[in-house]
């Protein structure tokens, strides 16, 4: 099995309502952690063949508890949707949540500076630490909220590779920074959302959800990406989508809801979800931003909660699919029964 150590933390992990960020390090340990293995994605693929996917039993209690109430049948429509969605990801019903946490990772990558309007390796720093003070978009929504917050540092100023010049990361990098990304399970945390604050990660994100569209100077990995999504995501995306990879499935064995925002977010879905679509089950999406990312998006079965057009990201969207799904479960739970 992948090596799980525990890494140290440079601040105290937020709880729900505060404003400051747990800043997670440091990627670099797992990097160089040698897991001695001739394919490193072996453990990975084990990990996705097992994950549980939906709970039918459960599924089917929510459904005949929302069938039993005073209202006209799927008079809430999506809400409805939901409930049952939370049922089966959790095995309960009624689903409950009491501990959700927004987890942003920071990276930068290697064809960031195909476009001159990237963020550098500076201003990507500047955003981690500035959201680790307190000062970001993500922690005021998150104390609105009462969600926690924490930010994982993937070495931005040690960016992945060109894929126009080889793999953007070794397959063995890849599966380390899969591992990395399993923490933001750790500790007390029963829903999941996951976004990134990366440079250049859309390149790379793009890549792997349209392996025909990439560029011309990335020709060498089309083959192989359109064969196996693991060697797409080395290949061509960044550390950001390896890491919220290992996050889901590190959430699908642990029967957390996950809610996504994004496309490097979208890109790890769907590399799961070539895989096998119940490892990624477990997945909202909170926005599709344009229609690219929609298209993206219902090609492997998630359809956007929302179309506000937030382009603030860190994550803004996510923090508006936890208050809908807390109304969402209030109302079933405060619907009286037929008589």
């Amino acid at each position: 099995m992948l090596a799980l150590d525990r890494l140290s933390l440079y601040q105290p992990m937020c709880g729900s309502g505060q404003k400051s960020a747990a800043l997670i390090g440091s990627w670099e340990f797992w990097a160089l952690h040698d897991q001695k293995r001739s394919d490193p994605f072996d453990d990975i693929r084990a990990l996705v063949n097992a994950a549980p996917g939906p709970d039918a039993t459960a599924i089917a209690a929510a459904r005949k508890l929302r069938g039993s109430l005073q209202m006209m049948p799927d008079g809430l429509g999506r809400l409805g949707q939901l409930f049952d969605w939370l049922a089966g990801v959790t095995g309960r019903c009624p689903p409950t949540f009491r501990s959700p946490r927004l987890a942003l990772y920071a990276a930068r990558h290697g064809a960031a500076d195909y476009d001159p309007m990237t963020p550098d390796a500076t201003h990507v720093r500047q955003h981690l630490e500035l959201l680790a003070a307190g000062g970001g978009v993500a922690n005021a929504l998150c104390a609105t909220a009462d969600i926690g917050l924490q930010v994982f540092d993937l070495a931005p100023e040690n960016p992945s590779g060109d894929p126009a010049n080889g793999p953007a990361m070794t397959e063995r990098e890849a599966a380390a920074t899969i591992a990395f990304g399993m923490e933001a399970l750790a500790g007390d945390v029963d829903l999941l959302c996951l976004s990134d604050i990366s440079a250049g990660a859309d390149f790379g994100a793009a890549a792997i959800l349209d392996p025909a569209g990439m560029p011309m100077a990335w020709n060498a990995h089309r083959a192989a990406a359109m064969a196996n999504p693991l060697v797409a995501m080395a290949g061509l995306g960044g550390r950001e989508i390896a890491a919220m990879v290992g996050a889901i499935l590190a959430a699908a064995h642990q029967k957390v809801p996950v809610i996504l925002d994004g496309l490097p977010a979208i890109a790890a879905a769907s590399v799961l979800y070539r895989l096998a679509p119940d490892a990624m089950a477990h997945c909202l999406l909170s926005e599709a931003r344009g229609p690219d990312q929609y298209r993206f998006a219902m090609a492997i079965g998630m359809e956007p909660l929302f179309n506000l057009d937030l382009k603030s990201g860190e994550g803004a969207a996510t923090t508006l699919a936890v208050q809908t799904l807390r109304t969402a479960l209030s109302v079933h739970l405060a619907m009286p029964a037929r008589n």
